[in-house]
């Protein structure tokens, strides 16, 4: 049937702060789970990561509270980077947000946000079709305002 094909992904690292623990989990019809398994890695999840997945799953209303919060920030974010010139915003439901930057190389705005204003983004100028490119994760209130600021200032000058 239909759904025995369907796999639900869920990954423990932004909304949970779980990024350093690699862990994720995956639902799925017994048939497709077996299927996945053939090619999964030959060792398994550590008793540690396993044991703070298990609290961060009994504490669901924690998670929804922290996606929501992402999810307001990160509105917020674009909002205001629309406002800057120069940069081209698009649309994002993930925890980052993808800018082109057009009035100034990717690299140049990359190494001034991190040289003048100690603010660390991921440069993806490389792949074509992500010329001048910066990927920015959502943080919190206050990280994006320095953002924001920040690429003010390099944007204006």
């Amino acid at each position: 049937s239909r759904s025995s094909r369907l796999v639900v992904l869920r990954t423990f690292s932004k909304a949970m702060g779980m990024a350093g623990l690699r862990f994720g989990l995956a639902l799925a019809h017994p048939a497709m789970a077996h299927e996945l398994a053939k090619g999964k890695l030959p060792y398994n999840v550590n008793l540690v990561t396993l044991a703070a997945a298990g609290i961060a799953l009994r504490h669901s209303a924690l998670l929804a509270a922290r996606t929501r919060e992402i999810v307001d920030i990160r509105e917020r974010f674009v909002a205001r980077l629309g406002g800057i010139p120069g940069i081209t915003v698009y649309p994002s439901a993930a925890n980052f947000v993808l800018i082109r930057c057009a009035a100034l190389p990717a690299r140049e705005v990359f190494r001034r946000l991190y040289d003048e204003h100690g603010i660390l983004v991921r440069d993806v100028s490389g792949a074509a079709e992500l010329a001048e490119c910066l990927r920015i994760s959502v943080g919190t209130e206050d990280d994006m305002d320095a953002v924001i600021g920040a690429l003010d200032g390099i944007f204006a000058a």
